[in-house]
Protein backbone atom coordinates (compact mmCIF):
# COMPACT_ATOMS: atom_id res chain seq x y z
CA UNK A 1 0.00 0.00 0.00
CA UNK A 2 2.67 2.52 0.91
CA UNK A 3 4.10 1.83 -2.55
CA UNK A 4 1.41 2.49 -4.14
CA UNK A 5 0.90 5.63 -2.00
CA UNK A 6 4.45 7.23 -3.70
CA UNK A 7 3.85 5.89 -6.56
CA UNK A 8 0.86 7.73 -7.18
CA UNK A 9 2.50 11.01 -5.59
CA UNK A 10 5.71 10.39 -7.82
CA UNK A 11 2.82 10.42 -10.88
CA UNK A 12 1.22 13.69 -10.11
CA UNK A 13 4.10 15.50 -8.99
CA UNK A 14 5.73 14.37 -12.79
CA UNK A 15 1.74 15.47 -14.01
CA UNK A 16 1.94 18.96 -12.61
CA UNK A 17 5.70 19.50 -13.69
CA UNK A 18 4.74 18.45 -16.82
CA UNK A 19 1.19 20.64 -16.94
CA UNK A 20 3.38 24.09 -15.80
CA UNK A 21 5.60 23.39 -18.58
CA UNK A 22 2.99 22.67 -21.43
CA UNK A 23 1.63 26.11 -20.15
CA UNK A 24 4.75 27.89 -20.51
CA UNK A 25 5.32 26.21 -23.85
CA UNK A 26 1.73 27.32 -24.52
CA UNK A 27 2.39 31.12 -23.43
CA UNK A 28 5.44 31.10 -25.40
CA UNK A 29 4.17 29.76 -28.71
CA UNK A 30 1.41 32.88 -28.13
CA UNK A 31 4.28 35.30 -27.70
CA UNK A 32 5.65 33.89 -30.94
CA UNK A 33 3.17 34.18 -33.25
CA UNK A 34 2.26 37.73 -31.64
CA UNK A 35 6.08 39.10 -32.48
CA UNK A 36 6.20 37.47 -35.94
CA UNK A 37 2.79 39.55 -36.57
CA UNK A 38 4.81 43.17 -35.89
CA UNK A 39 8.60 42.01 -37.63
CA UNK A 40 8.88 43.36 -40.76
CA UNK A 41 11.83 41.32 -42.56
CA UNK A 42 12.20 38.78 -39.93
CA UNK A 43 10.58 35.38 -37.95
CA UNK A 44 11.31 33.95 -35.19
CA UNK A 45 11.42 29.98 -35.94
CA UNK A 46 11.62 28.55 -32.61
CA UNK A 47 12.88 28.31 -29.13
CA UNK A 48 13.91 25.51 -27.98
CA UNK A 49 13.90 24.11 -24.54
CA UNK A 50 17.13 25.80 -23.77
CA UNK A 51 15.65 28.89 -24.52
CA UNK A 52 17.73 29.24 -27.52
CA UNK A 53 15.63 31.84 -29.92
CA UNK A 54 15.95 31.19 -33.82
CA UNK A 55 15.34 33.96 -36.34
CA UNK A 56 15.23 33.64 -39.93
CA UNK A 57 16.61 36.87 -41.39
CA UNK A 58 17.38 37.29 -45.18
CA UNK A 59 19.97 35.20 -45.77
CA UNK A 60 21.13 34.42 -42.22
CA UNK A 61 19.53 32.62 -39.15
CA UNK A 62 20.52 34.62 -36.12
CA UNK A 63 20.20 33.03 -32.60
CA UNK A 64 20.66 33.93 -29.06
CA UNK A 65 20.17 32.51 -25.24
CA UNK A 66 16.84 34.48 -24.36
CA UNK A 67 18.10 34.48 -20.81
CA UNK A 68 21.71 36.35 -21.23
CA UNK A 69 20.09 39.26 -23.61
CA UNK A 70 18.51 42.11 -23.09
CA UNK A 71 15.75 44.69 -25.33
CA UNK A 72 15.32 47.96 -25.92
CA UNK A 73 14.20 50.37 -28.88
CA UNK A 74 16.50 51.33 -31.86
CA UNK A 75 14.65 54.27 -33.25
CA UNK A 76 16.36 53.68 -36.83
CA UNK A 77 13.47 52.38 -39.10
CA UNK A 78 11.72 51.34 -35.78
CA UNK A 79 13.32 48.70 -34.23
CA UNK A 80 13.96 45.84 -31.72
CA UNK A 81 17.57 45.86 -30.47
CA UNK A 82 18.43 43.33 -28.68
CA UNK A 83 21.79 43.30 -27.15
CA UNK A 84 23.69 40.50 -25.22
CA UNK A 85 27.45 39.86 -24.18
CA UNK A 86 29.12 38.55 -27.70
CA UNK A 87 26.59 36.07 -27.67
CA UNK A 88 24.31 36.71 -30.68
CA UNK A 89 25.50 33.99 -33.27
CA UNK A 90 24.81 34.16 -37.27
CA UNK A 91 24.49 31.06 -39.13
CA UNK A 92 24.62 30.23 -42.82
CA UNK A 93 24.74 27.02 -44.35
CA UNK A 94 28.09 26.29 -43.56
CA UNK A 95 27.73 27.58 -39.66
CA UNK A 96 28.49 30.22 -37.92
CA UNK A 97 29.90 32.84 -39.71
CA UNK A 98 30.11 35.54 -37.28
CA UNK A 99 29.40 36.64 -33.13
CA UNK A 100 28.01 39.55 -32.04
CA UNK A 101 27.11 41.95 -29.09
CA UNK A 102 24.26 43.40 -30.72
CA UNK A 103 21.35 43.08 -33.12
CA UNK A 104 18.20 44.57 -34.37
CA UNK A 105 15.15 43.92 -36.05
CA UNK A 106 12.63 46.46 -38.24
CA UNK A 107 9.22 46.42 -37.44
CA UNK A 108 6.58 48.37 -38.76
CA UNK A 109 5.82 51.37 -36.59
CA UNK A 110 7.44 52.31 -33.04
CA UNK A 111 4.09 50.51 -31.48
CA UNK A 112 4.94 47.36 -33.29
CA UNK A 113 8.47 47.79 -32.31
CA UNK A 114 7.93 48.53 -28.25
CA UNK A 115 5.28 45.54 -28.11
CA UNK A 116 7.59 42.75 -29.53
CA UNK A 117 9.82 44.21 -26.92
CA UNK A 118 7.46 43.72 -24.18
CA UNK A 119 6.90 39.95 -25.70
CA UNK A 120 10.62 38.88 -25.79
CA UNK A 121 10.60 40.31 -21.86
CA UNK A 122 7.78 38.25 -21.29
CA UNK A 123 9.15 35.02 -22.76
CA UNK A 124 12.83 35.83 -20.73
CA UNK A 125 10.83 35.60 -17.55
CA UNK A 126 8.65 32.49 -18.05
CA UNK A 127 11.97 30.90 -19.06
CA UNK A 128 14.04 32.19 -15.67
CA UNK A 129 10.49 31.59 -13.73
CA UNK A 130 10.49 27.69 -15.32
CA UNK A 131 14.10 27.21 -14.72
CA UNK A 132 14.80 29.06 -11.39
CA UNK A 133 17.37 31.44 -13.00
CA UNK A 134 17.60 35.57 -13.21
CA UNK A 135 16.37 35.40 -9.36
CA UNK A 136 18.96 38.10 -8.24
CA UNK A 137 16.37 40.40 -10.66
CA UNK A 138 13.62 40.05 -7.87
CA UNK A 139 16.06 41.84 -5.54
CA UNK A 140 13.33 44.49 -3.63
CA UNK A 141 14.78 48.25 -4.51
CA UNK A 142 13.84 51.12 -1.45
CA UNK A 143 11.22 52.50 -3.43
CA UNK A 144 8.35 54.28 -1.87
CA UNK A 145 6.85 55.77 -4.44
CA UNK A 146 4.91 53.78 -7.01
CA UNK A 147 4.53 56.41 -9.54
CA UNK A 148 7.97 55.42 -10.53
CA UNK A 149 7.00 52.32 -12.27
CA UNK A 150 9.63 49.77 -10.67
CA UNK A 151 9.76 48.11 -7.27
CA UNK A 152 12.24 45.14 -8.37
CA UNK A 153 16.09 45.47 -9.81
CA UNK A 154 14.68 43.77 -13.16
CA UNK A 155 11.95 46.23 -13.47
CA UNK A 156 14.46 48.60 -12.98
CA UNK A 157 16.39 47.63 -15.71
CA UNK A 158 13.65 47.45 -18.15
CA UNK A 159 12.82 51.04 -16.94
CA UNK A 160 16.10 52.41 -17.60
CA UNK A 161 16.61 50.26 -20.97
CA UNK A 162 13.54 52.11 -21.71
CA UNK A 163 15.43 55.89 -21.27
CA UNK A 164 18.59 54.81 -23.33
CA UNK A 165 19.11 55.55 -26.62
CA UNK A 166 21.99 53.64 -27.24
CA UNK A 167 23.42 51.22 -24.97
CA UNK A 168 21.40 48.51 -22.86
CA UNK A 169 21.79 47.37 -19.21
CA UNK A 170 22.30 43.38 -19.34
CA UNK A 171 22.35 42.41 -16.07
CA UNK A 172 23.77 43.75 -12.33
CA UNK A 173 25.02 40.73 -10.62
CA UNK A 174 24.65 39.73 -6.65
CA UNK A 175 27.87 41.56 -5.82
CA UNK A 176 26.82 44.82 -7.56
CA UNK A 177 28.81 44.69 -10.91
CA UNK A 178 26.05 46.43 -13.18
CA UNK A 179 27.21 45.18 -17.46
CA UNK A 180 26.46 48.01 -19.67
CA UNK A 181 26.05 47.19 -23.55
CA UNK A 182 27.15 50.29 -26.19
CA UNK A 183 27.64 50.34 -29.63
CA UNK A 184 31.13 49.71 -29.51
CA UNK A 185 32.63 48.36 -26.18
CA UNK A 186 31.10 46.60 -23.00
CA UNK A 187 31.32 48.12 -19.78
CA UNK A 188 31.24 46.65 -16.47
CA UNK A 189 30.72 49.50 -13.48
CA UNK A 190 30.95 48.97 -9.84
CA UNK A 191 27.50 50.14 -8.90
CA UNK A 192 28.34 51.02 -5.04
CA UNK A 193 31.65 53.08 -5.93
CA UNK A 194 29.72 54.64 -9.11
CA UNK A 195 28.00 58.30 -9.52
CA UNK A 196 25.39 59.45 -11.87
CA UNK A 197 24.33 62.89 -12.89
CA UNK A 198 23.08 64.30 -16.23
CA UNK A 199 25.84 65.28 -18.92
CA UNK A 200 23.80 67.95 -20.80
CA UNK A 201 26.84 69.34 -22.60
CA UNK A 202 26.09 67.92 -25.96
CA UNK A 203 22.94 68.30 -28.40
CA UNK A 204 22.19 64.68 -26.90
CA UNK A 205 20.90 64.04 -23.23
CA UNK A 206 22.82 61.67 -21.78
CA UNK A 207 23.70 59.78 -18.29
CA UNK A 208 27.11 60.31 -16.81
CA UNK A 209 28.94 57.62 -14.71
CA UNK A 210 31.90 58.29 -13.24
CA UNK A 211 33.74 57.40 -10.11
CA UNK A 212 37.61 56.30 -9.39
CA UNK A 213 37.97 53.34 -11.70
CA UNK A 214 35.20 52.07 -11.01
CA UNK A 215 34.21 51.25 -15.06
CA UNK A 216 35.79 48.64 -16.92
CA UNK A 217 35.50 49.17 -20.49
CA UNK A 218 36.67 46.26 -23.11
CA UNK A 219 36.31 46.75 -26.94
CA UNK A 220 36.68 43.40 -28.30
CA UNK A 221 35.13 40.46 -28.19
CA UNK A 222 36.75 38.45 -24.82
CA UNK A 223 37.77 41.78 -23.32
CA UNK A 224 41.35 41.68 -24.96
CA UNK A 225 41.68 44.98 -24.44
CA UNK A 226 39.87 45.69 -21.28
CA UNK A 227 40.96 48.74 -19.25
CA UNK A 228 39.21 51.22 -16.63
CA UNK A 229 38.06 54.79 -17.34
CA UNK A 230 37.16 57.30 -14.39
CA UNK A 231 33.74 58.15 -16.74
CA UNK A 232 31.71 57.18 -19.45
CA UNK A 233 28.29 58.87 -20.39
CA UNK A 234 25.39 57.05 -22.31
CA UNK A 235 23.05 58.45 -24.60
CA UNK A 236 19.28 58.99 -23.17
CA UNK A 237 16.18 59.90 -25.67
CA UNK A 238 15.90 63.33 -23.45
CA UNK A 239 17.01 65.05 -20.52
CA UNK A 240 13.58 64.26 -18.51
CA UNK A 241 14.63 60.75 -18.74
CA UNK A 242 18.12 60.21 -18.92
CA UNK A 243 17.14 62.20 -14.99
CA UNK A 244 14.54 59.17 -14.40
CA UNK A 245 17.02 57.16 -15.40
CA UNK A 246 19.55 58.50 -12.92
CA UNK A 247 17.16 58.50 -9.93
CA UNK A 248 16.27 54.53 -10.83
CA UNK A 249 20.73 53.59 -11.01
CA UNK A 250 20.76 55.33 -7.61
CA UNK A 251 17.93 53.53 -6.23
CA UNK A 252 19.69 50.54 -7.52
CA UNK A 253 22.77 51.67 -5.72
CA UNK A 254 21.04 52.39 -2.44
CA UNK A 255 19.66 48.56 -2.40
CA UNK A 256 22.95 47.82 -2.77
CA UNK A 257 24.63 49.86 0.02
CA UNK A 258 21.40 49.22 2.51
CA UNK A 259 19.66 52.31 2.02
CA UNK A 260 16.40 53.85 2.50
CA UNK A 261 14.52 55.81 0.28
CA UNK A 262 15.44 58.80 2.15
CA UNK A 263 18.52 58.14 1.67
CA UNK A 264 18.55 57.55 -1.92
CA UNK A 265 16.90 60.67 -2.30
CA UNK A 266 19.62 62.91 -0.83
CA UNK A 267 21.82 61.88 -2.99
CA UNK A 268 23.39 65.59 -4.32
CA UNK A 269 22.71 64.48 -7.81
CA UNK A 270 19.28 63.91 -7.15
CA UNK A 271 18.17 66.08 -4.16
CA UNK A 272 20.38 69.69 -4.52
CA UNK A 273 19.34 72.74 -7.05
CA UNK A 274 22.07 74.93 -8.35
CA UNK A 275 24.84 76.06 -5.40
CA UNK A 276 24.33 80.34 -5.09
CA UNK A 277 26.65 80.54 -2.36
CA UNK A 278 28.79 78.33 -0.01
CA UNK A 279 29.36 78.21 3.95
CA UNK A 280 30.91 75.46 4.25
CA UNK A 281 33.77 73.07 2.17
CA UNK A 282 30.70 70.50 0.60
CA UNK A 283 28.47 73.43 -0.18
CA UNK A 284 31.47 75.39 -2.02
CA UNK A 285 32.54 71.66 -3.80
CA UNK A 286 29.07 71.86 -4.92
CA UNK A 287 29.47 75.48 -6.01
CA UNK A 288 32.69 75.27 -8.00
CA UNK A 289 30.86 71.64 -9.39
CA UNK A 290 28.40 73.53 -11.14
CA UNK A 291 30.45 75.92 -12.75
CA UNK A 292 33.05 73.48 -14.29
CA UNK A 293 31.94 72.34 -17.81
CA UNK A 294 34.09 68.89 -17.97
CA UNK A 295 35.52 67.85 -14.22
CA UNK A 296 33.92 66.95 -11.03
CA UNK A 297 35.69 67.30 -7.52
CA UNK A 298 34.65 63.87 -5.93
CA UNK A 299 36.31 64.66 -2.98
CA UNK A 300 38.94 66.23 -0.49
CA UNK A 301 40.25 63.50 1.95
CA UNK A 302 40.98 64.64 6.32
CA UNK A 303 44.91 65.28 4.36
CA UNK A 304 43.56 67.82 2.22
CA UNK A 305 44.29 66.07 -0.99
CA UNK A 306 41.13 67.08 -3.63
CA UNK A 307 40.66 64.31 -5.96
CA UNK A 308 39.40 65.65 -9.50
CA UNK A 309 37.46 62.94 -12.27
CA UNK A 310 37.99 64.46 -15.73
CA UNK A 311 37.43 63.05 -19.39
CA UNK A 312 40.49 60.66 -19.57
CA UNK A 313 42.20 61.25 -16.26
CA UNK A 314 41.65 60.92 -12.29
CA UNK A 315 43.88 64.10 -10.68
CA UNK A 316 44.99 64.09 -6.94
CA UNK A 317 46.77 67.24 -5.60
CA UNK A 318 47.44 68.74 -2.25
CA UNK A 319 45.57 71.71 -2.08
CA UNK A 320 48.55 73.27 1.14
CA UNK A 321 50.74 73.55 -1.96
CA UNK A 322 48.87 75.05 -4.79
CA UNK A 323 47.87 78.18 -6.68
CA UNK A 324 44.98 79.14 -8.71
CA UNK A 325 45.02 81.60 -11.92
CA UNK A 326 43.08 81.78 -14.53
CA UNK A 327 44.04 79.89 -17.53
CA UNK A 328 45.35 81.08 -21.08
CA UNK A 329 44.92 80.35 -24.25
CA UNK A 330 47.74 78.91 -26.12
CA UNK A 331 48.63 80.64 -29.50
CA UNK A 332 51.26 79.95 -31.94
CA UNK A 333 53.31 81.95 -33.28
CA UNK A 334 56.33 80.84 -35.67
CA UNK A 335 56.30 77.78 -34.47
CA UNK A 336 56.15 78.48 -30.75
CA UNK A 337 53.65 77.83 -28.21
CA UNK A 338 53.09 80.86 -26.19
CA UNK A 339 50.14 81.83 -23.44
CA UNK A 340 47.58 84.20 -25.05
CA UNK A 341 44.16 85.60 -23.33
CA UNK A 342 42.51 84.81 -20.20
CA UNK A 343 40.51 81.36 -21.63
CA UNK A 344 37.35 79.48 -19.69
CA UNK A 345 39.94 77.63 -17.36
CA UNK A 346 41.20 77.80 -14.89
CA UNK A 347 44.95 76.84 -14.10
CA UNK A 348 46.04 74.81 -10.44
CA UNK A 349 49.93 74.94 -10.18
CA UNK A 350 51.60 73.05 -7.15
CA UNK A 351 54.55 73.37 -6.01
CA UNK A 352 54.70 69.71 -4.78
CA UNK A 353 53.99 67.46 -7.69
CA UNK A 354 50.13 66.92 -9.04
CA UNK A 355 49.58 63.58 -10.19
CA UNK A 356 47.49 62.37 -13.05
CA UNK A 357 46.00 59.05 -13.22
CA UNK A 358 45.55 57.63 -16.63
CA UNK A 359 44.65 54.38 -15.22
CA UNK A 360 44.47 52.76 -11.41
CA UNK A 361 48.43 51.59 -10.95
CA UNK A 362 49.89 54.28 -13.42
CA UNK A 363 50.50 58.14 -13.21
CA UNK A 364 52.31 60.70 -14.53
CA UNK A 365 53.50 63.75 -12.12
CA UNK A 366 53.14 66.96 -13.26
CA UNK A 367 53.30 71.12 -12.41
CA UNK A 368 50.18 72.74 -13.41
CA UNK A 369 46.49 71.60 -15.19
CA UNK A 370 43.68 73.65 -16.73
CA UNK A 371 39.97 72.82 -15.79
CA UNK A 372 37.42 73.92 -18.20
CA UNK A 373 34.67 76.14 -16.90
CA UNK A 374 31.24 77.16 -18.36
CA UNK A 375 32.77 81.08 -19.25
CA UNK A 376 34.93 83.75 -17.81
CA UNK A 377 32.64 84.88 -15.12
CA UNK A 378 32.91 81.55 -13.50
CA UNK A 379 36.65 81.44 -13.40
CA UNK A 380 37.17 83.92 -10.97
CA UNK A 381 33.59 82.69 -8.74
CA UNK A 382 35.94 79.31 -9.03
CA UNK A 383 39.08 80.70 -8.10
CA UNK A 384 37.70 82.01 -4.88
CA UNK A 385 35.78 78.84 -3.95
CA UNK A 386 39.05 76.98 -4.11
CA UNK A 387 40.69 79.12 -2.33
CA UNK A 388 38.44 79.35 0.06
CA UNK A 389 38.58 75.95 0.64
CA UNK A 390 42.29 76.12 0.37
CA UNK A 391 42.26 78.18 3.56
CA UNK A 392 39.99 76.11 5.37
CA UNK A 393 42.01 72.93 4.80
CA UNK A 394 45.26 75.11 5.71
CA UNK A 395 43.39 75.82 9.47
CA UNK A 396 42.77 72.52 10.65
Amino acid sequence: MKSIMVALMVMFLAFGAWSQEGEIRFQVDNAIELINSKLSHSRIIGINDKGIVSIKAPGQTIKFPILEVSFNYNDSDHRVRVAGDYNIEYHEDDGITEVSHRQSFTCASRRMAEDAIELFRQIKDSFAKNKGSLSHLSKLLPVEDPSLGYKTLGQAIDFINDNLALSVILDVSDDGVMVINAPSAMYRVDIKAAQYALNDWSDQARVRIYGDWCIDVSEEEGRKSEKSVPRESFSAHSNSRARQSIRALYFIKGAFLGENAAQVEEQPNLSRRFQEDYRSIEEAIDYINDRLEISIITGIDENGVMTVNASEHIYKLSLRDCRFRSGRNRISILGFSISGRRGNSVEIRCSKDLERWSDRDLQRRIDSENFSTRGRQEVDEIIEALEYIQNKVKAK
